[in-house]
């Protein structure tokens, strides 16, 4: 995995995008009404749009297994959308726990 590629992805405006729509939508049909506390905080400030928890997501699923590599063009530079939207979700529901437990 590439480093830059990787921090490119996590600053990325159309994957940013990607991952607060996804983080949204997972957040009201799976983790708002929660009974674990900081999936269902995590959940709320998600959905508030809450700066430093989006961030959280956004740099996790940029270190998703694979994310970097798949994005990097070769010439210094990422194309973002080879990130499917399966991809982002399975990477949204994948870290969920660990970003919502270093709110906890």
């Amino acid at each position: 995995m590439g480093y830059l590629s990787q921090d490119q992805l996590a600053n990325d405006p159309d994957f940013q995008a990607r991952v607060r729509a996804c983080s949204v939508q997972q957040a009201e049909q799976n983790y708002l009404a929660s009974a674990d506390p900081a999936d269902a905080a995590y959940a709320a400030a998600i959905v508030r749009m809450s700066g430093p928890e989006q961030v959280t997501m956004f740099n996790l699923c940029a270190a998703s297994p694979g994310l970097a590599d798949a994005v990097d063009d070769g010439a210094g530079g990422i194309d973002s959308g080879r990130v499917s939207d399966p991809e982002v979700l399975a990477a949204v529901q994948a870290f969920w726990h660990e970003a919502a437990g270093a709110y906890a």
